[in-house]
């Protein structure tokens, strides 16, 4: 019969629902580092931008992690009662999950004050970011900015991430591939073992058949299992979509076995989730029995509804009762039909999580393949647990350890392609900068957009620039309803988006059916799984991302079959592979399901939208561009009938020449419209395809062709495209004829008179003569050739003697031209022709700076030393402008030159310019400088012993023309030892800052030169007067707790109370060295002290001492230090016991602020303000005591509290317990 049955939206809902529950789990259960260091700096940079999306007042503190301290601060403020606002105060040491960002490398100082404030380090990037995960107490979480260097951008909380095949393996054009002979490969292509697929999800069940053997490395971030686990099932389910081998359903399956599981909870009665799957026509058979959780009875059946309609009619017979049901149903089914179990709980009942376990008639594909395989079940896989096994976990910050991880091994394990079907609930640049990273540094990255479809729109890591993102088609090869939009703003690391659209199943049609998880069902790790070695069906862009994933690995495969070798020092060969994919891909020309946001067909002026990318998967043409060759003459064709299953898309990769002209002429099968495309073989800075080429008629039956000539010579990739309609194609690639002139081809520099080669080659067939011209700037100077032979075997050549009449110049070109046919080429830049040559010759010169020399250059012919008069010689010195003078009748050219300061040996350069008549030439000779003598003076000094005065020298300067000397080092002594050095400045004047040492009131400064390559030395002598005087010194009294924070005060003085700065102040208390420090501008020192335990509260004394030195004599002070007791912080943990069952009572003891333990302290433990023991706190600074709880039934206040003692103040927590 047939019922308007309500449905629910199920794909992941339980797993989802789940995440829901438990939140974020905090890594407090995790693993720690015990000594933190820094990782070697990344060869690879990471991504890095500031957060300003989760700090938006641009604080450095996540706005999360504010709003939390904010909230508890209120109810503080807010709350009259002491002790409750002690025990709210107590919600600020609690430790929180959280992750640091950083700009640059860290430093071990920036770990040394993350753990001085209780932080804890769980992980530390390597590769995909600058910073650590760990914990820390919530308050001072926002302390850190004050504590870290200008590099720490900000305190992150982490964020949860939510997750979101026989016929897909067809739509999505994969099986094919597997076939041999696919492209031209003997072995086709199942993925490279090579290659590894690293699954970052809920884990992966390395048990079930399909996945196992094949597991390169494993890691669970939560439960640290050592072997693979899936508790939650959607990591087993990607998993098998991008590699599952199909092996337990086998080629020719006759049953299959399936279980659909979800939640119930939230699903009024008569409504049930749907799991829709194709059955081969006939007669079937669908055995099920469904157990679930929850009180009351449930209804079992089957339902079955039209393709491409989202309705159904209950078929008989159906159970209704306790769990579990058991139904078993023949009918005959239908090939338009989709057909799923039907679980409805009955009116009144609380049924919440089941698992229906299904035997189903089924069928092989038939083409020797197993029914249910993955895509790539040639590759390995590895697993990253970033759940827990409770659903908990999932934050971003974990999910930003496994990408690491993934940088970290990728060469040891092959990591290729790593998939990440998760997303979460807001934008998101940290996960985002990670996956750009990731790719960064060689590896794919493949990422759902999401399931917020159809107005929905994706968050992240799918809105990454170098990720592969994918929204999801359906078995009628139609977007899908619930695929997120990609109408977001784009950022600097985002791009347009999605990328593709892959099969993710559909309500309308069937689901994706892969390997179900041996370790649980219904998505709960409490739920016993009902079928071993089962499957499991389900629809999402959780599926549609492995599913790129593991053509992304076939088309690897295809690649370095072709001779490439992976590379993982850049993102060159995941662009490739980013590239091909997309440049392959087919717009679906439909309206998605339910018609709301629909893609546009936007052919080669738009292949892009926000809504499918651009388009349908097609793997094997992706194969067929990264392996087969379609060269010059060749002709390839096929055929399609249309259907879903048919092919979409053909590919083929080609060289390309430069200036070399190629015509693609594609027939296209009548009433069919096909699209026909020539790629660069270059992406984008992010992967995307760029056309060189296309031609794009909307006609139907219209062929395409494109003619292009190349700008470069490289590799092209040819797509046909197949819009709509069906039948017989054939493309034609062909060349046209060319000729290349390869000599003179620029830049030559022929003399006139000689005999010279041109050549050229050339392509195709230009006909038997070509004819060769003499073109000057652009204008035809002689026709050098009117027919002459084209050559043989692709290359021909001229013998051209080159005739003396011809103007010399530097602005020729050859062009060889076809003589029956267009086929030309010109030389690409202009040649030479040059003049009579010269010789020019420089006479030696020696001089001293400051004197004048003459230069002298004699300029003859080459080829008899014949003089030339009157032409212009232009002079250099060390490649400087010296003059220039006219050549006499001896061919000789002069110039005055004044020699400067510099180098003992210089270089006299002389350079004639062409004329019409003599070509240019040039020639050099050495100029000797001599040194010149030098004089100084300086003056008398006088100051205070240990502080500065000023040394100065005067007028250095040459005695050859009394030039003072500027950039000189002058030495300055004092009794004859070195104090220093100083640069002279254009004056000739220096200068040095000297602190006068202990010594002789009298002393004598000598400043000297010690002259250089141009100048001899020099130097002078003046007197310096030293003096001592006597100090004083004041501080101020301080008050503070045990553990607080003080800075302890100095000041030195003259007696006149002048401050004298830069000495060094020895601060004690109780005669203990405290700190150092040198005095500042005003006389004051202080140092950074916290109040240890010492004796306890009370009295205790600070002296600052000044040790005295030559100049200022020694003084000191005393002041008071107050001492008050540290306070202290109880935590008591709150326990539900059973009456009569023992209660664990458990106190965290210590003081603050350093919230260190407090060990040996004794307590009591009070319940309902009764002392029930006395006992120690342990090493660990931990109360602890079993409690019989014989108490009535009821919530009752546990307390621990400490009386005091000489180091800390009295203080109690509480706890409740809760007896059962």
């Amino acid at each position: 019969m047939s019922a308007g049955f309500r449905t629910a939206w199920a794909t992941w809902a339980a797993l989802a629902a789940a995440i829901v529950a438990v939140g974020v789990r905090a890594s407090a259960d995790l693993p720690y580092l015990a000594n933190p260091v820094p990782p070697p700096i990344p060869a690879i940079p990471p991504s890095i931008t500031y957060p300003s999306d989760l700090d938006t007042d641009l604080d450095h503190v996540d706005d999360l992690i504010a709003e939390r301290i904010a909230a508890i601060r209120a109810r503080i403020a807010a709350e009259p009662d002491a002790a409750a606002r002690a025990r709210i105060q107590m919600e600020l040491g609690e430790p929180t999950g959280v992750e640091l960002l950083f700009c640059q490398p860290i430093t071990q100082a920036d770990l040394d004050a993350f753990t001085s404030l209780g932080g804890r380090v769980r992980y530390i990037f390597r590769h995909v970011s600058y910073g650590w995960g760990g914990t820390i107490p919530l308050e001072a979480a926002a302390r850190l900015p004050a504590m870290l260097g200008p590099s720490f951008l900000a305190v992150l909380q982490d964020r949860p991430m939510h997750p979101n095949m026989d016929e897909s393996t067809r739509t999505g054009r994969v099986r094919p591939v597997w076939a041999s002979g696919f492209a031209g490969s003997p072995s086709g292509f199942t993925g490279g073992s090579n290659t590894s697929i690293a699954i970052i999800d809920t884990g992966v069940d390395g048990t079930h058949p399909d996945l196992a053997g094949r597991m390169r490395y494993w890691n669970d971030w939560f439960d640290f299992s050592p072997t693979p686990v899936d508790y939650g099932g959607h990591g087993t389910h990607a998993a098998g979509v991008a590699l599952g081998t199909g092996s337990v359903a086998g080629v020719s399956p006759t049953t299959l076995r399936i279980t659909d599981y979800g939640d119930l909870s939230s699903v009024s009665a008569g409504s049930f989730q749907p799991w829709p799957l194709h059955l081969p026509a006939g007669s079937a058979t669908l055995s099920m029995t469904a157990t679930f959780l929850g009180g009351g009875q449930a209804t079992l059946g089957y339902v079955y509804g039209d393709d491409n309609a989202y309705s159904y009619t209950l078929g008989t017979p159906t159970s209704t009762g306790t769990s579990p049901r058991t139904v078993t149903a023949s009918f005959t089914a239908q090939s338009n039909r989709h057909y799923s179990t039907y679980l409805t709980k009955v009116s009144g009942s609380t049924v919440t999580r089941y698992a229906t376990a299904a035997s189903v008639t089924y069928a092989g594909v038939g083409d020797g393949f197993p029914a249910l395989s993955g895509v790539a079940p040639g590759c390995y896989w590895v697993g990253h647990k970033v759940y827990a096994n409770d659903g908990g976990g999932g934050d971003t910050t974990t999910i930003g350890y496994a990408l690491d991880e993934c940088v970290a091994y990728a060469s040891t394990y092959g990591i290729k392609v790593v998939n990440i079907s998760l997303s979460t609930a807001s934008a998101h640049s940290g996960i985002r900068n990670k996956v750009n990273s990731t790719v960064g540094n060689g590896l794919i990255v493949v990422t759902s957009a999401g399931n917020a479809g159809p107005t929905g729109v994706m968050t992240d890591p799918a809105r990454a620039q170098m990720a592969i993102t994918t929204a999801a088609s359906s078995d009628a090869n139609v977007l899908t309803d619930y695929s997120s939009t990609g109408n977001f703003t784009q950022e600097w690391n985002t791009d347009y988006k999605p990328d593709l659209a892959p099969p993710g199943g559909s309500k309308y049609n069937s689901h994706i059916l892969a390997p179900d998880s041996n370790q649980s069902d219904a998505g709960s790790n409490t739920f016993a799984d009902v079928y071993a070695n089962d499957y499991t069906n389900k629809r999402g862009t959780s599926s549609s991302s492995p599913f790129a994933a593991g053509a992304a690995a076939l088309v690897i495969q295809a690649l370095e079959a072709g001779g490439l070798t992976w590379s993982f020092t850049g993102d060159a060969h995941p662009r490739l592979v980013k590239m091909l994919l997309c440049a392959t891909a087919t717009e679906t020309n439909a309206n998605r399901e339910g018609g709301t946001n629909n893609p546009t067909l936007g052919r080669a002026a738009t292949p892009k939208d926000m809504y499918e990318g651009y388009g349908l998967l097609n793997t094997d043409a992706a194969v067929e561009a990264a392996y087969q060759v379609m060269s010059p003459g060749d002709t390839i064709n096929g055929t399609t009938t249309g259907t879903a299953f048919d092919r979409r898309a053909w590919a083929r990769k080609t060289s390309l020449t430069s200036g070399d002209q190629i015509t693609l002429s594609l027939d296209v099968p009548p009433g069919a419209d096909y699209d026909l495309y020539l790629y660069s073989g270059t992406p984008d800075a992010y992967g995307n395809p760029i056309i060189l080429a296309s031609s794009t008629s909307a006609s139907a039956g219209t062929d395409e062709s494109i003619v292009h000539t190349p700008a470069a010579s490289g590799t092209a990739y040819i797509v046909i495209k197949r819009v709509s309609g069906s039948g017989a194609w054939a493309l034609t690639y062909s060349a046209s004829a060319s000729i290349t002139v390869t000599s003179p081809n620029g830049g030559e520099n022929w003399q006139l008179g000689d005999t010279r080669d041109i050549t050229w080659t050339y392509t195709g067939s230009p006909g038997a003569d070509v004819k060769i011209e003499l073109f000057k700037g652009g204008v035809l100077q002689k026709t050098l050739a009117a027919s002459a032979p084209v050559g043989s075997g692709g290359a021909g050549s001229f013998s051209w003697d080159i005739a003396t009449n011809l103007p010399a110049g530097t602005d020729y070109r050859v062009k060889v031209s076809s003589a029956s046919g267009p086929a030309t080429d010109t030389s690409n830049a202009d040649f030479t022709l040059s003049k009579i040559p010269t010789s020019l010759a420089v006479a030696p010169a020696s001089g001293a700076p400051g004197e004048s020399v003459t230069l002298a250059a004699t300029l003859t012919r080459q080829s008899n030393g014949a003089p030339i008069a009157g032409k212009t010689v232009q002079f250099t010195v060390d490649g400087s402008a010296a003059g220039s003078g006219t050549t006499d009748a001896s061919g000789v050219a002069q110039a005055s030159y004044a020699v400067p300061d510099g180098a003992a040996s210089r270089t006299i350069s002389a350079s004639y310019t062409s004329d019409s008549e003599y070509a240019s030439s040039s020639g050099s000779g050495t100029l000797t400088v001599t040194k010149a003598n030098t004089t100084q003076y300086t003056i008398d000094r006088s100051g205070i012993i240990t502080t500065l005065t000023i040394l100065r020298q005067f007028d250095l300067k040459r005695l050859t023309d009394n030039q003072l000397l500027s950039g000189k080092t002058i030495r300055y002594r004092i009794d004859g030892t070195q104090v220093g050095t100083a640069t002279t400045n254009d004056g000739g004047d220096s200068s040095l800052d000297w602190i006068i040492t202990d010594g002789p009131a009298t002393r004598t400064i000598t400043t000297e030169f010690a002259g250089d390559v141009t100048y001899n030395s020099s130097s002078a002598n003046a007197t310096l007067t030293a003096q001592t005087v006597p100090t004083k010194m004041s501080s101020i009294d301080r008050t503070g707790r045990i553990t607080s924070y003080q800075v302890l005060r100095a000041w030195l003085w003259k007696l006149d109370n002048t401050p004298v700065p830069g000495k060094l102040v020895t601060i004690k208390v109780d005669g203990t060295v405290v700190g150092t420090d040198t005095t500042i501008y005003t006389g004051r020192a202080q140092v950074p002290y916290t109040i240890p335990d010492g004796n306890g509260a009370g009295i205790r004394t600070i002296r600052a001492e000044w040790a005295g030195d030559g100049g200022f004599l020694a003084s000191s002070v005393t002041a008071k230090l107050t001492v008050q007791k540290a306070l202290v912080y109880i935590w008591v943990l709150s326990k539900s016991v059973k009456q009569g069952d023992n209660a664990p009572f458990y106190a965290y003891f210590r003081r603050l602020k350093d919230y260190q333990p407090q060990t040996s302290k004794p307590v009591d433990f009070k319940l309902d303000g009764t002392v029930i023991v006395s006992v120690l706190t342990d090493g660990s600074g931990v109360a602890r005591h079993s409690y019989p709880a014989v108490d009535p039934i009821g919530a009752h206040t546990i307390r621990c509290e400490f009386y005091g003692d000489a180091w800390l103040e009295p203080g109690y927590g509480e706890g409740t317990l809760n007896i059962l």
